[in-house]
């Protein structure tokens, strides 16, 4: 966890958020840090879940995802980190996206 890290009940998912290479403008890239970088993750994970069929998450059979039901497919792509289950320094843990794609 980077010193620079929240914490607390608000905090669902962990993402990388330190050394992420990324593009920058002028067409060039860099090594980047901080929640702008993590968020970018869970944005594109989110993008992933939304690419696919609600199927056996679609709760209220309406064949969409809505965002209970996103969120518990990324509850259940994630690699757990820190206490067994949720904890409020990790959250459910980092969203692992080659189970996104994989379910």
């Amino acid at each position: 966890i980077a010193s620079f890290s929240s914490n607390g009940p608000e905090i669902s998912f962990t993402a990388p958020g330190v050394g992420i290479r990324s593009t920058y403008k002028n067409q060039g890239y860099e090594t980047l840090s901080g929640t702008s970088a993590a968020s970018a993750y869970v944005s594109a994970s989110v993008a992933m879940v939304l690419t696919q069929p609600a199927g056996l998450y679609d709760a209220n059979k309406d064949g969409r995802w809505n965002v209970s039901e996103i969120k518990q497919k990324l509850i259940d792509c994630t690699i757990d980190l820190g206490g067994t289950g949720y904890d409020s320094q990790y959250g459910y843990g980092v969203v692992y996206v080659p189970k996104i794609l994989a379910k």
